[in-house]
């Protein structure tokens, strides 16, 4: 049975009226990142004093309705009359990060105030591409699945989103930025801005999608444009009071280093980092590990979160090193693994992991880490 809307829940946001409030009411000053991974894609739900939810990317499983992150999405609506939910943001056009995210759209998009896919208004560009595959013989199941789940997106996103909603992320973009204030009236901001991709970066690859064969995005080589697709992912900084969050999605370092030339060191480093790219070596090495992190061992604990990609043998050893040379506390998030499973018997029994000596290390269950809004880390859980 389809969930009740948000608008049955009783939220104050009406279809009429879907713009940011100037400001949100909580008890306390926090805020919390809940991450699900589990080998095959990432969800990231965000969590600011149960008074504002904002989603990053599902994979099938979190749409579904089975993961611990749409369980605590469905518990923060029933149980709250005055939650707003903000966004739903799509960070780039690959499966692990989209496939299902058509059903979170259908459930909640009516309400949600800025939905952002991968680009805002070139999806619909890219759409017109896409809309071609029967066209073109079937090259592979994997680009079936593609462009059947992206689809359902597109037509979710055309048919339920108004044009209020939608909203185009990109370099520099600002999807909210508003007062969070609590039970004693003390205010702090709250500011969710885009970071990546450029402008010159989409107009590139909207040309190369225009220039050669659309399956390339669905099932192409490492030098296809489904490769490229990295390189336009969004890279999203969440600024809540002094505490800064950054979700890198599958962004590869050229994208970093532009960010960088971009914004003072001042303005990366941070609290919480999502490892861009499953913790591959083109999303993450020594230098760029610096700069995002506020310190070792300082006043507060700064934490990177890995979503891994079993398929292509991810993380790597070496990015895990380098993380942890750098961060407080590193965290694999693998999903339904247990506390007391033997994550290296477990990590046997998949061939395409036997290569990730270092996981069992810092594997745990899907994550959630709370911040108060002075950097400082309140409690960190191995489930939502």
């Amino acid at each position: 049975m389809r969930n009740a809307s948000i608008r049955d829940r009783g939220t104050p946001f009406t279809r009429e009226a879907r713009r940011w409030p100037r400001e949100v009411h909580v008890e306390k000053h926090e805020i919390t990142v809940s991450v699900t991974g589990g080998g095959n894609g990432e969800s990231i739900l965000m969590n600011v004093g149960n008074a504002l939810i904002g989603i990053v990317d599902s994979c099938a499983a979190v749409a579904e309705g089975g993961s611990s992150v749409r369980r605590a999405i469905d518990s923060l609506l029933s149980a709250q009359t005055n939650v707003a939910f903000g966004f739903i943001v799509l960070t780039h056009p690959h499966l692990d990060h989209f496939e299902g995210m058509d059903r979170l759209y259908a459930e909640y998009g009516k309400d949600v105030i800025r939905a952002c896919l991968f680009q805002g208004t070139t999806e619909l560009e890219l759409s017109e591409l896409f809309n071609k595959r029967e066209k073109q013989p079937q090259r592979s199941a994997r680009a079936y699945r593609f462009f059947k789940s992206y689809s359902k997106i597109l037509q979710v996103y055309r048919d339920t989103l108004t044009g209020a909603q939608r909203f185009a992320i990109g370099d520099g973009s600002e999807i909210c930025a508003l007062e969070v204030r609590d039970s004693n009236g003390r205010a702090v901001r709250l500011r969710v801005s885009c970071l990546a991709p450029s402008r010159d970066d989409v107009e590139l690859f909207l040309m190369q999608a225009k220039m050669t064969n659309c399956y390339d995005i669905a099932s192409g080589g490492r030098q296809s444009l489904r490769q490229r697709c990295n390189g336009v992912s969004a890279v999203l900084r969440i600024e809540f009071g002094e505490t800064r969050i950054m979700l890198g999605g599958d962004a590869e370092l050229d994208s970093w280093r532009q960010i960088q030339s971009k914004n003072g060191p001042d303005e990366l480093a941070s609290d919480v980092l999502k490892v861009s790219h499953h913790g591959s070596r083109t999303g993450m090495d020594a230098a760029l590990a610096a700069v995002l992190s506020k310190g070792k061992r300082g006043r507060s604990e700064t934490v990177a979160v890995v979503t891994p990609s079993f398929l292509h043998g991810l993380p790597h050893d070496e990015t895990l090193a380098v993380l942890d040379e750098h961060f407080d506390r590193v965290i694999v998030s693998v999903g339904q693994a247990q506390e007391t499973m033997d994550v290296g018997s477990w990590v046997g029994k998949l061939p395409q992991v036997r290569g990730i000596s270092a996981i069992q290390k810092y594997a745990t269950n899907a994550v959630s880490l709370t911040y108060d809004a002075t950097g400082h880390c309140l409690d960190i859980t191995r489930d939502v």
